[in-house]
């Protein structure tokens, strides 16, 4: 993804067993502040932690065999990781993270930016599945998402884009 001027460099590679300790880490970033709320010990919430993350990596992987499990890396450094299924007729996106120091600078705006225009160019949707009260819907919804289905916890959100400004000008010439 070439940055733009001023912004952090942003690329993608595949996730490998030696990427398994950072990614346990974004796991418990990312879940820290909902983890805290329960009456745990830190041995115990470290256990869960490990229990909850084998447990979605394997889910993930068992339900999407095809898709591509990316470490997000910014100015080079890991900062989070998207796992994306492109193997059907829709891009799904499985699963979008980043460190909390790298959160509300763009970043994730940027990798869902790119995704848009990739099914923008495929001619199909993004979707995504998200908890209701998860802040990342805002951003969601500022891109084009909306929900087109819920449940008592998570929403299903789409983003079916229209041609790029381009396809529209030579269409209406």
């Amino acid at each position: 993804m070439t940055p733009q001027a001023g912004a952090a460099s942003l690329e993608l590679r595949a996730a490998t067993p030696a990427d398994e300790p950072f990614l346990r880490r974004l796991y418990a970033d990312a879940r820290g502040a909902e983890l805290a709320r329960l009456p745990l010990d830190e041995p115990a919430r470290e256990t869960l932690l490990r229990i909850q993350f084998d447990a979605q990596s394997r889910s993930y992987a068992a339900a999407h065999p095809h898709a591509s499990n990316d470490v997000v890396l910014v100015d080079a450094a890991p900062a989070g990781r998207l796992w994306v299924d492109r193997s059907g007729s829709e891009i799904w996106l499985i699963d979008i993270a980043l460190v909390s120091e790298h959160r509300r600078r763009g970043l994730g705006g940027r990798l869902l930016t790119a995704l848009i225009d990739e099914a923008r160019e495929r001619g199909c949707a993004v979707r995504l599945h998200v908890e209701a009260h998860n802040p990342a819907r805002r951003l969601y919804e500022r891109l084009g998402f909306r929900v087109v289905a819920e449940d008592q916890v998570y929403l299903a959100m789409a983003c079916a884009p229209g041609p790029a400004a381009t396809d529209q000008a030579n269409t209406a010439s």
